[in-house]
């Protein structure tokens, strides 16, 4: 990997990653006592060949919490780091009473040092007054909101500065912006604007200046929104890995969807840190994760697995497969494929989308009898890019072509239907441009007795924006809706598939959505439809297909429905991936 010096650099890395941050000192302490040499000095001997980047980020990582904030403070009051005052706020608001005491504890035994000495030494004056009231940790952790105590603070801290003829009285604003909780403040803020008929940030602007303001104000922000406060540094290196070393896991999600998203996260990463280090790290921890769980082999374990799967989109799944093969010289989908039970939904995942409908038409042609109704939805659905890719793909992975294959399977005015809509002739269309008149010529030429030639040369251009014009133009000359017309075809599969074009030109999601549904009220449940549809919707449209299936008969959300029935593995699998599906960014 450019930038690592060897495998064993990764697997310091991987140690960390996989130890929860309270135990990392646990590491260090059972270190020096086996081999009297601190852990962190030893990193240093071993990286001193890796970049500064990476070698300030392994030493760091391997920190538990306490060690690094300890030594994060030591640093920005020595002023030893870039955006020192800004450091010493952000640890002094965001550590609970507790951490405090563990951080003052490594300052005195490690740093030798006591920390409020150390402050004094550094700063004077009203700044001062701040991180040492900070570091004391007086600040009520409730989420309980005193309402008249809180006006009453809104109306001290006016008094105390904009209301008096000159002057503040920095020991109130000191007094209540430290003491309080969080949720307390902001209602003191909400009641301080009603009464000086200002925000409290400008206010402070007003009365405060230099170090005292940015720290007041960087509290104040803390208050208003923990996680857009965290959120809003991470375009600063040293700040992004410092967030992400120190926040516990809950804090750390938040601040990623406040900031976006994992995705947003990801290019900030690759952004910020050379030679696609910080990206690297993210998925070798999530492949490290899987194998854990597939050691494990139980089925809370491999629960996780569609958990950690679910989170990311195919294209982030294909990095967390590439990392599991370099670091345990294995497929990730052959490891799934022996070690799960039920794993068609871990390869489902694993696969690009383009293998995965290959496979998915593979197995319609191959199986005991077509599955008609898969080869209708691919082809119907896909883009005229996409069937080209999947044609390629059939034939790179099963050897044989695979119009050869629809020929030997199929027969009649369908195998015409299927040629049609896969792309083997002229008529499928490589654009959604559309032609009013010709779309009323069209109609019209519909009105003449029913054609079954007719009618898949023009559906099976698949152009859905065409055809929707078409489809109004027929309605307003024959007071009949297209569906009318189509049912008149007497082969039960053509009719079909003429009918579901039908739907996807409506109300694609609305489409898929029946399909989830009928797959879940007969008897018995279709797993692979339901599993084809979450899986190749998922980073298409699947958050409104969900929707849509509530306005089904049942009034239930997919999740519900599929939990509903009597649950299998298969279904236990599909809940868990839509229990931490977020909905990835359409590509529509």
């Amino acid at each position: 990997m450019p930038g690592i010096r060897n495998d064993i650099v990764m697997d310091i890395v991987r140690v960390f990653s996989l130890t929860p941050k309270s135990d990392r000192e646990y590491i260090q302490n059972v270190y020096h006592s086996l081999y009297n040499q601190s852990l962190s000095e030893k990193l240093d001997e071993y990286l001193s060949a890796e970049s500064n980047d990476i070698k300030m980020f392994i030493q760091d990582l391997a920190l538990g919490p306490s060690y690094f904030d300890a030594k994060l403070l030591y640093d920005a009051i020595n002023n030893d780091i870039s955006n020192a005052d800004d450091v010493l706020v952000e640890i002094m608001i965001s550590r609970s009473y507790q951490e405090k005491q563990e951080i003052k504890k490594v300052y005195q035994n490690v740093l030798k040092k006591d920390l409020e000495k150390h402050l004094k030494e550094k700063f004077t004056e009203d700044f001062l007054k701040l991180l040492i009231s900070l570091s004391i940790g007086l600040r009520d952790n409730s989420t309980f909101v005193n309402f008249y105590l809180a006006h009453c603070d809104a109306e001290r801290l006016y008094s105390s500065g904009e209301a008096q003829f000159f002057g503040t009285d920095e020991s109130v604003f000191n007094q209540i912006f430290v003491s309080r909780n969080f949720a307390h403040l902001r209602q003191v803020f909400e009641y301080y604007e009603k009464v000086s008929r200002l925000t409290i940030e400008k206010s402070l602007e007003n009365e405060f200046s230099s170090s005292i303001l940015h720290g007041l104000l960087q509290l104040t922000r803390y208050t208003r929104n923990k996680s857009k406060y965290f959120a809003d540094k991470l375009e600063d290196k040293d700040s992004m890995l410092r967030i992400f070393l120190t926040l516990s896991e809950n804090d750390l999600y938040e601040v990623i969807e406040e900031y976006g998203g994992i995705e947003k996260i990801i290019k900030l990463i690759e952004r910020k840190i050379p030679q696609d280090f910080g990206r690297i790290l993210h998925f070798q921890y999530r492949a490290d994760q899987i194998n854990s769980d597939l050691l494990v082999n139980k089925i809370s374990q491999w629960r996780h697995v569609y958990e950690i799967l679910a989170q990311y989109t195919n294209d982030e799944r294909q990095v967390i497969a590439l990392r599991y093969k370099d670091s345990y010289g294995e497929e990730l989908r052959d490891v799934l494929g022996r070690a799960m039970q039920q794993y068609e939904l871990a390869l489902a995942l694993i696969d690009r989308p383009i293998e995965y409908d290959a496979r998915l038409l593979y197995n319609a042609i191959n199986r005991p009898g077509t599955d008609e109704d898969v080869l209708i939805e691919i082809f119907i659905t896909r883009k005229y890019e996409e069937i080209m890719e999947i044609r390629k793909e059939y034939k790179e992975t099963y050897g044989t072509d695979l119009y050869n294959d629809l020929d030997d399977d199929l027969s009649g005015m369908f195998k015409y239907f299927i040629f049609s809509i896969a792309g083997y002739n002229e008529n499928r269309v490589k654009d959604n441009s559309t032609d009013i008149e010709k779309a009323k010529k069209d109609a019209l030429n519909l009105m003449n007795p029913y054609n079954t030639t007719q009618c898949i040369c023009l559906l099976s251009s698949l152009n859905l924006n065409q055809l929707r014009l078409i489809f109004d133009e027929y309605q307003k000359l024959s007071n009949q809706p297209i569906e009318t017309l189509l049912n008149n075809e007497r082969d039960d599969d053509l009719r079909s598939g003429f009918l579901q074009i039908v739907k996807v030109v409506r109300d694609t999601p609305k489409y898929f959505a029946e399909k989830l549904y009928n797959a879940v009220a007969g008897f018995g449940t279709d797993n692979d439809a339901l599993r084809r549809i979450i899986v190749t919707r998922s980073e298409i449209d699947l958050p409104k297909i969900m929707s849509e299936f509530t306005k089904q008969p049942w009034k239930m959300s997919l999740r519900d429905a599929i939990w509903d029935e009597d649950i299998t593995n298969s279904q236990i699998s599909l809940t868990d991936f839509l229990d931490n599906y977020h909905g990835y960014t359409s590509k529509v």
